[in-house]
């Protein structure tokens, strides 16, 4: 049978496509909506100066693709780029660079939709592993164990030594088109599994090592150096856009913290170490450390009315329990709303950092690529 898809000459067209899933051909929005378009496309404007607006929908489709091959478990990482370069003209052919790019726009329009926009800040990617050792692959040679104060808190065996013999990596790619006129990336899988990115101004290669010794990777270093001497007294700036989004916990969050550790514990010491912990290790860790501390306040609460048989006296401990727990919870209010977390992100936060989902869920089809029926 003959269906007429003539627009003009069929009136019942929208009727009878409806019943077709067609592949999408063009470059309509898929999960993205105006309101996080604009200020993905504003973000551009203002702070990318060498990225064009149709250069930037570019790389964020080529990022979808790679994040399609990335969540096939099945997909060797070294078949990634083959396997999208296989129907590529020659001068279309995707390169390394170009490939970890892409992916860094793909997360910043990521970012957009969760109305968390910045240019100064720290992503954590759930489930991270994979695009990690990606990242390596796309970079190879040119990628480098790093210097850098922003894990000393974070990597398992590692915690509290800063050397570049950590498992943190700089990936330089200077003048390639990063977010917000970035020029390298920090990456660095996390003992929970998530991955810390890190996009900066200058690199930190180590220029002292064999395959690094050059002036080009001297300046990097150096240009880091300056602006880590900088970040210390720079105040954020005030746009209508939250401009930072860093690891680090809140000042106001470690000020409450720290008020109800001198309350649980009765030794400044045990106080100041319980502390400590929280503020290292973030939010989550307070968390821990308060849900723990809770329970031992129920469980200390029950061993005594056990004890105790004077009605009274089990009365006036259960008043101080719910005195404790009032003050106890305005704490807990507050790291829940700090810990809200996106669908799809299984993984610790340490503090303002932005958490993105990992890239098995839907989340990250934001264009519609050519030939794609995702």
């Amino acid at each position: 049978m003959f269906i007429n898809l003539n627009p003009n000459q069929n009136p019942n067209f929208d009727v009878v496509m409806k019943h077709f899933s067609l592949p999408h051909t063009d470059n309509t929005k898929a999960g993205m909506k105006p309101e996080e378009e604009e200020r993905l496309k504003d973000f551009c404007k203002k702070y990318c100066p060498e990225v064009t607006e149709p250069e930037m929908i570019s790389y964020i489709k080529t990022g979808q693709e790679i994040a399609e091959a990335l969540s096939n478990k099945d997909t060797k990482l070294e078949d990634i780029l083959v396997n999208i370069n296989k129907n590529k003209e020659p001068n279309e052919k995707l390169t390394g660079a170009k490939a970890a790019v892409s992916l860094m726009w793909l997360f910043t329009a990521k970012t957009s939709q969760l109305d968390k926009l910045y240019t100064s800040g720290v992503m954590r990617l759930s489930d991270g592993q994979r695009v990690g050792e990606f990242l390596k692959l796309c970079g190879g040679s040119e990628v480098y164990g790093r210097i850098s104060t922003h894990m000393k808190e974070n990597l398992g065996a590692t915690r509290g030594r800063i050397t570049a013999d950590n498992p943190q990596n700089g990936y330089d790619l200077r003048d390639e088109g990063l977010p917000a006129g970035k020029q390298t990336i920090l990456f660095a899988l996390q003992p929970d599994g998530t991955l810390f990115i890190k996009m900066e101004e200058n690199g930190c290669p180590p220029f002292w090592k064999k395959g690094f010794r050059s002036l080009k990777n001297f300046r990097e270093f150096v240009g880091h150096s300056i602006d880590f001497i900088v970040s210390r007294f720079r105040k954020e700036e005030k746009t209508g856009m939250t401009i930072t989004h860093k690891e680090h916990v809140p000042k106001e969050v470690k000020k409450e913290f720290k008020k109800a550790m001198e309350f649980l514990f009765s030794t400044p010491k045990e106080a100041q170490e319980k502390y400590e912990q929280g503020a290292k290790f973030g939010l989550s860790k307070m968390t821990e450390i308060l849900n723990q501390e809770k329970r031992n306040i129920e469980r200390k609460v029950g061993e005594l009315k056990n004890f105790k048989t004077d009605e009274k006296f089990k009365k006036n401990i259960e008043s101080q329990k719910t005195e404790d727990f009032i003050f106890l919870n305005t704490l807990q209010e507050t790291l829940e709303k700090k810990l809200s977390k996106p669908e799809g992100y299984k993984g610790e936060v340490k503090g303002d950092e932005v958490l993105l989902p990992q890239l098995s869920t839907e989340g990250y089809c934001f264009y519609n690529n050519e030939k794609s029926t995702r």
